[in-house]
């Protein structure tokens, strides 16, 4: 069950991922995308499957009590608390295991392959701009007045540090090559141009830009393992106490969207 739930909910925000990634995801070829979707997929279901076996555990302690099977395990001198005991036993190993494949595995890892998604998309549409319209694809915007054999003629270029007019530009890998034209940049309320014959601007220096985490930020993936061990504490007590299962139901889950608020705060506060 904490393996449906887990791949369930990732499905779900592959969707919204899908959706803001459109045409980056379908404009390129499988052998760029899928690499990518299978280590999403791999980051979130690891991410989300803590949470989801706390859900599993709670939701299947709560069938055991209703089926009355505290009373059967009371009748042969085991006491009900074993069920929580035995099961962080057995799943502590797990948990380790994930706990290991969020640390090599990390966010902004995924982050990084989407960036490097971004930059192939943005070197395959500079290649194949119509001639004579300008094209926007933030943060960049691009007019080419003539293309022959590879070569963009009459382009003019803008990006966030300025513009660039060259009689010629080239797409070479993740790099734009103008040739014979002017830079225009702004610094301090003031344009200043600059002529050039040949001007290389490396689009990865933009598209991958790539910081440091935060030197605690390696504490998240470890609360949200080892978080849940004290959640399914939680939902044991909540077993014993509460006696409708709706009351019960609304309760856990509102732990489970709590988790994730909390850690969503606390990974904007590193």
């Amino acid at each position: 069950m904490a393996l449906l739930l887990s791949l369930l909910f990732a499905f779900l925000l592959l969707i919204i991922q899908i959706v803001k990634l459109d045409q980056i995801l379908f404009s390129l070829p499988l052998r760029d995308s899928l690499p990518f979707l299978f280590l999403w997929l791999f980051y979130h279901v690891s991410y989300l499957f803590p949470s989801t076996f706390y859900l599993a555990y709670a939701m299947n302690l709560f069938e055991l009590k209703e089926s009355k099977k505290f009373y059967v395990l009371q009748s042969f001198g085991i006491d009900p608390i074993n069920l929580y005991t035995r099961t962080l036993f057995i799943s502590l190993p797990l948990f380790l295991s994930i706990s290991l494949a969020l640390t090599l595995v990390k966010e902004d890892d995924v982050g990084y392959i989407r960036r490097h998604l971004t930059l192939k998309y943005y070197t395959h549409l500079l290649a194949s701009v119509p001639s004579g319209t300008f094209y926007t694809f933030d943060p960049f915007t691009l007019y080419v007045e003539r293309k022959r054999e590879g070569v963009l003629e009459g382009v003019f270029f803008k990006f966030e540090e300025g513009m660039i007019f060259a009689k010629r530009a080239r797409v070479e890998g993740g790099v734009l090559v103008f040739e014979e034209g002017s830079l225009l940049t702004y610094a301090n309320n003031r344009t200043f141009s600059t002529d050039f014959k040949i001007y290389r601007l490396n689009l990865g220096g933009v598209v991958l830009q790539k910081k440091e985490p935060p030197s605690l930020w390696f504490l998240l993936p470890l609360l949200n393992v080892f978080l849940p061990v004290f959640l399914m504490g939680f939902a044991y007590i909540l077993t014993l106490r509460v006696q409708h299962y709706h009351r019960f139901s609304y309760a856990v889950v509102l732990v489970f969207i709590f988790h994730h608020l909390a850690l969503l705060l606390l990974k904007q506060r590193l």
